[in-house]
């Protein structure tokens, strides 16, 4: 508000002083004018009379007495009304030139007084804009300097605080940058980590495929010659001969166990089938149908919710297997109570969630994760037989159907498991 009051009393300063200039000079000139044309006649008048004016001044003062007798006594033998006229000209003319020298000093210092509100215009906003190129140009933290209250300094102070919040922005979008830039190059190094160790997978998968499907025919020989040997001539051998030939047997038969379970571990992920509808009710009952010389010697009792158990997209062999490993498991870690299992599924946002729970001796929960890691056991083969390679499957099927696996187990509380088939 301030510049553009100091704009409009300038602008009516400057037409007032122009109207006042030119009415004094108007006026001026107007009475000069008049005094000219009165002392003009007064002149040809006199001069007419041969009167002197100097005679008519006297007359003019002297009111009571006659006029004749003024005029009479003071008769001039020569006329003066060209001096006079010229006189009064150069008192016209001194007059004009003095009206019109304080007219251009008027207009002068009018002049001035708008050069110098423009110039406290005009320097301000030459500032400012110096300031914006140098902004534009990247200096963002550049701060103008302005003295004032008026409205030129409170915009100086505006920019100052924009180009404050812009370098702090942009110092904050910079940090930005470079953390999505950090971000984009761990995410890189990621996925190409990632290829390489599903390709590594592959071919240790591809591996241990071979190796455990090459592996058997040599053991199946050794196996088979220990076995002639033993039907053939234990009657000639002494009791450490055939305990030299049955510990060898027992350690093949266990090596051909890991072989044959290292080859369905591999299978997992190498073998498997389209994922299609499987009806998880006629699944537990096939298996309970396989499993029946197991289940009718344990005494084991199975049951299931809801009746029937869902339908899901699977593998049906590998979610076969999944099953039947968990059962065994129950059947096989039971307590002196005859094993009572109870399978039941859930649904879970698009899949399902499944819990596989059992009476048995259970385990203490720091050994949770270690279970489904192969080859690990938490029990010594005199105590149960096995390979520690079952959960290890359990594990990777689930794995391939986008789900995960946990378990809750307490000692002498039993054990359940849960997982989940996403697909």
């Amino acid at each position: 508000m301030l510049i553009r009051h100091k704009l409009q009393a300038t602008a009516l300063f400057t037409i007032a002083c122009h109207v006042v200039g030119w009415l004094l000079l108007a006026g001026s000139v107007s009475h000069v004018i008049r005094v000219f044309e009165e002392q003009e006649k007064r002149l040809h008048t006199l001069a007419a009379l041969s009167v002197s004016p100097s005679a008519v001044a006297t007359a003019a003062s002297q009111v009571r007495q006659p006029a004749a007798t003024a005029f009479g006594d003071n008769i001039s033998p020569r006329p003066a009304a060209p001096a006079a006229v010229r006189d009064l000209r150069r008192m016209g003319t001194n007059l004009i030139l003095g009206l019109g020298a304080a007219l251009v000093l008027i207009t002068g210092v009018i002049i001035t007084l708008t050069l110098l509100v423009v110039r406290s215009i005009t320097r301000p906003l030459l500032t400012i804009g110096r300031g914006v190129e140098t902004v534009g140009a990247g200096r963002l933290d550049h701060q103008i300097v302005l003295t004032g209250n008026d409205e030129l300094a409170q915009l100086a102070d505006t920019f100052n605080r924009m180009t404050s919040r812009l370098a702090t922005s942009t110092a904050s979008r910079d940090e930005l940058a470079r953390e999505v830039e950090q971000r984009k190059r761990t995410e890189e190094t990621l996925r190409e980590t990632m290829a390489q160790l599903e390709a590594s997978n592959r071919e240790l998968e591809q591996f241990a495929y071979a190796a455990s499907h090459d592996l058997q025919e040599p053991l199946r020989s050794i196996s088979g010659y220990l076995s002639l040997l033993e039907n053939k001539f234990s009657a000639d051998l002494g009791p450490d001969a055939q305990k030299y030939i049955s510990r060898p047997m027992a350690a093949a038969k266990r090596l051909q166990e890991l072989i044959r379970g290292l080859l369905l571990y591999s299978r997992v992920g190498t073998k498997g089938k389209p994922f299609a509808p499987v009806t998880c009710q006629e699944l537990i009952e096939t298996l309970q149908e396989n499993l029946h010389t197991m289940i009718e010697e344990s005494g084991t009792v199975i049951t299931y919710s809801p009746r029937p158990l869902p339908v899901v997209m699977a593998d049906a062999g590998q979610l076969y297997q999944l099953f039947q490993n968990l059962v065994q498991n129950a059947i096989k870690f039971r307590g002196q109570d005859p094993p009572r299992i109870h399978i039941e599924g859930v649904k879970q946002g698009s899949g399902w969630r499944f819990f596989v729970r059992d009476n048995g001796i259970g385990f203490d929960m720091t050994h949770a994760d270690r279970i489904f890691l192969l080859y690990q056991r938490l029990h010594s083969r005199r105590e149960f037989d096995g390979t520690g390679i079952g959960l290890a499957v359990c594990k990777k099927i689930v794995e391939r159907h986008h789900g995960s696996i946990s378990v809750e187990s307490r000692p002498g509380h039993g054990t359940t498991f849960f997982f989940t088939i996403n697909t």
